[in-house]
């Protein structure tokens, strides 16, 4: 897809994709400037982009934010089809305290890689007013009503199911020839014995075999 996008000045870079499959370009800094009645340290990109009717623009911060001491204080900015300004990015110190010279804290400097651009398509939306919704599996549980447990009893039975198959792998095994290939089979058997001890102690008192297969010991 081709996207026009004007220099606002010399030292602009044209957003660039570090590897073939990322999805985000990498925006530079050429401006910087801190806003004292926000609290922001404000970054100008010193490019303007043109995006077509139906895409839109997302700006999100590089993962190597969590080096710095300031996060985007919008979280994901958003730039309309329609806009036709500087790219800027305001970031706030996070353990902001008034009276510090926050220029000391600011997270980046001139040329420096500051956050990615995706441009993406998006859904015209109508919204068509009823008077009741459909109904759903899930209705309107929200904030966490899922929980953060996992279900044990399918842990369970998936686990039970899982040293079946080990078992009777086993047994295949030992009626086997030693060769190179039983030494290859022991070897993953080794491996997924490993792992049911993991998954049987990570279930604690739920453990349907509590003496069978340690983690410690993964001999066949």
């Amino acid at each position: 897809m081709e996207v026009k996008i004007k220099r606002l000045c010399d030292e602009a870079s044209i957003p660039q994709y570090a590897h073939a499959t990322d999805a985000g370009m990498d925006l530079v800094a050429t401006s910087y400037k801190y806003n004292e009645e926000f609290h922001g340290h404000v970054y100008g990109t010193g490019i303007a982009v043109e995006i077509p009717e139906g895409y839109v623009g997302l700006l999100y911060p590089r993962s190597s934010n969590r080096k710095t001491e300031s996060y985007l204080t919008n979280h994901v900015g958003v730039i309309d089809s329609g806009y036709r300004g500087e790219i800027m990015l305001s970031f706030k110190t996070r353990d902001f305290k008034e009276g510090e010279i926050q220029q000391l804290y600011k997270p980046y400097e001139i040329g420096d890689k500051i956050a990615q651009l995706i441009i993406m398509p998006y859904p015209k939306v109508e919204f068509t007013e009823v008077a009741e919704l459909s109904s759903s599996d899930r209705g309107e549980g929200g904030h966490g009503s899922t929980g953060n447990k996992v279900d044990i009893l399918k842990e369970i039975k998936d686990t039970k199911q899982l040293r079946k198959d080990i078992d009777e792998v086993i047994q295949r095994v030992k009626a086997l020839n030693q060769s190179r290939e039983t030494a290859l089979v022991i070897t993953k058997l080794q491996e997924g014995v490993m792992w049911l001890g993991m998954n049987l102690k990570r279930l604690g008192d739920n453990n349907p075999y509590p003496n069978s297969y340690n983690p410690e010991n993964t001999e066949v």
